[in-house]
């Protein structure tokens, strides 16, 4: 029951970057825009402070640098 409320609470999250993303197609977005998002929404579910939003999202943005 807990991983289905976590599912849930994931395929949220990502449909709300999704509609954010979707908003900003006329604008460039960088990656410093995404992991914000990402970090943001992560933030609702764990609230965190102004230094470990800051690591949160130093340690996204290196995972998606390392894709492109």
């Amino acid at each position: 029951m807990e991983n289905s409320r976590g599912e849930a609470v994931t395929a949220a999250m990502f449909q709300t970057i999704r509609e954010a993303l979707a908003e900003q197609k006329q604008n460039t977005i960088s990656v410093d825009d995404v992991t914000a998002m990402i970090a943001g929404q992560i933030g609702q579910l764990a609230p965190m402070d102004g230094e470990a939003a800051d690591l949160f999202q130093k340690l996204a943005k290196k995972m998606i640098e390392q894709f492109t």
